[in-house]
């Protein structure tokens, strides 16, 4: 995402080998939101000597950049993509609630990439840009409660409506397609989980929530499409004998928007908010959206692996509002204090960061020589050791 131009943001880099040697200070622990527990370890041994360099050179707001990768007390993951690109960061706050300077994370190979100071508002602010919210119609709120299965068959109709688009354009042929077949929709769900492309339905969902995601979705189909049906949600035509086709699937007026809009792209969003309530408890928040010209659908994700998922078919006013809510930028005001275990400055870690002890030098039992590591006598006096 780009800088919020209010905001002086820099970008600094710190080695692999010393976020590793972070991690192994003693007495510390990785907190529940620590990326630092995510991140594979680079070929390289922990660099501690590094690590006392960077530590060093953090001074100002950057003095708080060990604790939010320690254990972060607000953990946002963002996706902004489009069917061509994608833009994706997670951010990182020292305290819950977004207090204090935060932190946009990015691992390369070698390297993390840290970009701050940040603030929930540069973050909110950055979002509005790319989404472009003014571009939508107003429409008022209306809402949709489904279980999970539904949610899910509901992506890959869009995923399928939007390859039959993609196919008619090619072919120039003109107007939306009617329907998708069955299969379609089927292919379109294969395709959204082999190859994630988070501007599809059905892969922004699946990066958002993988733990949700169903492990026997083609089992499930037809029996899902006629619950939709006796909802209201879609129209399942059954297929004449013979029809190579079989039956057609096509949304009903009440999702027509909807469908027909996300299957003509638009640009996709995802927020997933992890906030540090307690020690041991941790609260998230997860969403998928998608910004069409006709408005913006917001499909809540949070309760998915119980079963439950509702979706919401809004304008830009009411966006707006709720993904400041979503966000946490009407939260506490600058500088009210979290209880809880004060953060560890540089300051204290260099403390921490004591010399390496030196590997113990083996000696003859016998006559107190210096042997070779893993030699079977002395070479002093002969005898085994």
């Amino acid at each position: 995402m780009p800088d919020d131009p209010r905001t002086a943001i820099e970008t600094r880099s710190l080695p692999l080998a010393a976020l590793m040697a972070l991690a192994q200070l003693p007495g510390l622990r990785c907190g529940a939101l620590s990326p630092l527990a995510r991140i594979a370890a680079p070929e390289s041994a922990p660099d501690r000597d590094a690590l006392a360099s960077a530590l060093q050179a953090l001074d100002g707001d950057w003095a708080a950049l060990p604790a939010a990768l320690l254990d972060p007390g607000l953990s946002l993951g963002l996706i902004v993509a489009d069917r061509e690109d994608q833009l994706l960061g997670q951010y990182l706050w020292p305290q819950p609630q977004g207090l204090g300077p935060g932190f946009r994370v990015g691992v390369t190979r070698d390297t993390l990439e840290a970009q701050g100071p940040l603030t929930l508002e540069d973050v909110e602010l950055s979002l509005l840009n790319q989404l472009a919210l003014g571009s939508c119609a107003e429409v008022p709120p209306e809402r949709f409660e489904l279980d999970a299965a539904q949610l899910w068959t509901l992506l890959a109709l869009v995923d399928a409506l939007g390859t039959a688009a993609a196919l008619r354009q090619a072919a120039r042929a003109s107007g939306p397609p009617t329907g998708v077949a069955v299969g379609d929709i089927e292919a379109a769900w294969n395709a959204g989980i082999a190859r994630p492309n988070p501007g599809w339905a059905v892969s922004l969902a699946a990066l958002l929530a993988p733990e949700a995601v169903p492990g026997d979705f083609p089992a499930l189909l037809r029996g899902t499409l006629k619950s939709l049906q006796e909802a209201g949600l879609v129209v399942v035509l059954e297929a004449a004998p013979g029809d190579p086709l079989g039956d057609l699937v096509l949304p009903d007026a009440g999702l027509d928007l909807l469908c027909r809009g996300l299957a003509n792209g638009g640009i996709a969003f995802g927020l997933a908010r992890s906030e540090r309530v307690s020690a041991e408890r941790v609260e998230t928040t997860c969403i998928a959206g998608w910004r069409t010209p006709g408005g913006i659908v917001v499909a809540e994700l949070s309760a998915l692996a119980q079963g439950r998922a509702e979706l919401l078919v809004t304008g830009p006013s009411y966006c707006a509002q709720l993904l400041g809510e979503l966000l946490g930028t009407s939260g506490l005001p600058e500088g009210t204090a979290i209880p809880g275990t004060a953060a560890p400055s540089p300051a204290d870690l260099l403390g921490l960061l004591g010399p390496p002890a030196a590997a113990a030098v083996p000696h003859c039992s016998h006559c107190g020589a210096t042997v070779r590591a893993g030699a079977r006598f002395c070479a002093q006096c002969g005898k085994a050791l």
